[in-house]
């Protein structure tokens, strides 16, 4: 059934707009395996030109044999070829075959528009049916075109505005292609919006969302609902990206996702309430920032993911609050930060020692190598590595300080170094050390602490003092010198 006026103005009405919730937050703040969403660029350029074409009043006519701007007399309402998607309307001006060509004030050509037929009033709604319309548009200072072709259409001339119902494809010169069942453009108010779901695809990508709305002035489309994207890889695993809405900004050169976002591939997956990626000038993702929470799983080798953490065999987890990731020119993986409230675990690969480490910090800063490979991290603020044994195999070690700097070998993923620094604190069963400062190899256990070490053993009834102190966190033996002072309490054993 043909629509009324009012259905169609209805479009205008959509649900509340995720550019009011996240805009006043996510919009104002200014990993290898996501790098492809920048073709969803292309979904704003081409909104975009289409309001402009709509909005536009050049100069226009009709090639169907009669006179430019003038109708041509169609067969009578019960013809064959009388349209079937307009109302019945014995004053309507009907075509047949019809072309519609705009021109600019320069004599530029505009928008072409087919109809197999047409239907209406000059100055009020035209009903169209099997529409094409082809639209000129420029991205990147290059000219291409987009093709809208949809079973009907209805055009009002007092606000220059079009409604494509059933079966509407939009395809550009360089393979995007979105498909929906209906899409409003309103060329006065600068709007594209569609109620129902949208899918669409360009070379590697493809994807979906319930509802669309684009703003010409925000320059930003908004997907309301139940958002998936799909990212093929020849080299990797392909990765699937869902999320409750998503908003694409071109002003910001930026895809906003918002609510329960997850992003898996293969073994590989991260989840987190908001995440943000900002594009630069060569369409390549410079920085990613998840928010409101995530957790990052490392399954199995992180290569695919563009970075790799210790023990590349092992799985990896990190939570927190907020991870943000920034690419260099490479593509590569230059530096990741976690925190508040980070945390990253490390479960042992076959060939590591059988236990999991955990490493905690209110901030936690990892940095890569050109190929990204991690060559330090470090942890701030109650910064602490707790060493946990797999199926009961040894004994729970910790050691803690205000700050933690780890030095680590890029092909084996050891910290070769691991620097405490300020209130230092080991624990291991019945012994506690303290001091200024530490090191510790992570390859033989040892640690070595310097700046008023001191050792407290309940289950020898030992108390040791002195400027430095050597011991081994796995068998609990230690070694003292400078201003030794050594206290045996109840007796020598």
């Amino acid at each position: 059934m043909p629509r009324n006026t009012g259905t169609v103005y209805n479009q205008l009405r959509m649900q509340e707009s995720f550019q009011q919730k996240r805009r006043a937050s996510a919009l104002r703040s200014n990993p290898t395996w996501i790098l492809r969403t920048l073709a969803l660029l292309v979904v704003v350029s081409v909104c975009g030109a289409v309001i402009r074409s709509l909005g536009s009043t050049p100069a226009a006519r009709y090639l169907d044999g009669g006179v430019a701007g003038t109708p041509r007399p169609g067969p009578s309402a019960g013809g064959s070829q009388a349209t079937g998607y307009a109302p019945t309307d014995p004053k309507a001006d009907k075509l047949q075959a019809l072309v519609f060509e705009s021109f600019s004030a320069s004599g530029k050509k505009g928008v072409a528009l087919q109809a197999e037929g047409s239907s209406g009033r000059e100055t009020e709604r035209r009903f169209l049916d099997t529409v094409k319309a082809r639209i000129p548009f420029v991205s990147e200072g290059r000219s291409e075109h987009l093709e809208i072709v949809a079973d009907h259409a209805q055009h009002v001339a007092s606000r220059p505005s079009a409604l494509f119902q059933g079966h509407v494809k939009l395809r550009t010169d360089d393979g995007l292609l979105l498909e929906t069942d209906e899409l409003f453009y309103d060329g006065y108010d600068g709007r594209a919006q569609s109620e129902h779901k949208v899918t669409f695809s360009r070379k590697d990508i493809s994807g979906e969302g319930l509802g669309m709305l684009y703003e010409g002035s925000t320059d930003a489309i908004e997907f309301f609902k139940d958002v998936k994207i799909h990212l093929r890889d020849p080299d990797d695993p392909p990765a699937d990206i869902e999320a409750n809405a998503a908003c694409l900004s071109r002003g910001q050169n930026a895809l906003f996702l918002d609510g329960n976002v997850r992003v898996k591939q293969g073994q590989n997956r991260v989840n987190s309430g908001t995440l943000e990626l900002y594009f630069g000038d060569n369409h390549e993702i410079y920085r990613a920032l998840f928010r409101d929470g995530f957790e990052l799983v490392a399954a199995g080798d992180t290569g695919p993911l563009g970075f790799s953490f210790p023990r590349a065999n092992g799985r990896k987890t990190i939570r927190g609050r907020r991870l943000e990731l920034s690419f260099g020119s490479s593509r590569q993986l230059q530096e990741a930060a976690a925190g508040p409230e980070a945390m990253m675990i490390v479960e042992p690969g076959p060939q590591d020692s059988p236990e999991r480490r955990e490493i905690k910090g209110q901030y936690l800063i990892f940095k890569f190598d050109d190929k990204g490979r991690l060559t330090e991290y470090l942890a701030q603020f109650g910064a602490s590595v707790r060493f946990i044994p797999v199926a009961g195999l040894g004994t729970p070690r910790s050691i803690s300080a205000d700050i933690l700097a780890a030095v680590v070998d890029p092909k084996t993923g050891e910290a070769e170094k691991i620097t405490f620094t300020d209130n230092v604190v080991f624990d291991r069963k019945d012994q506690r050390g303290k001091g200024a400062r530490a090191e510790f190899s992570e390859k033989t256990g040892g640690m070595v602490i310097s700046g008023g070490a001191s050792l407290e053993d309940a289950a020898r009834r030992v108390s040791l003092t002195s400027s430095s102190m050597d011991v081994d966190t796995r068998t609990g033996s230690f070694r003292a010198w400078g201003g030794v002072r050594h206290t045996q309490r109840g007796g020598i054993p």
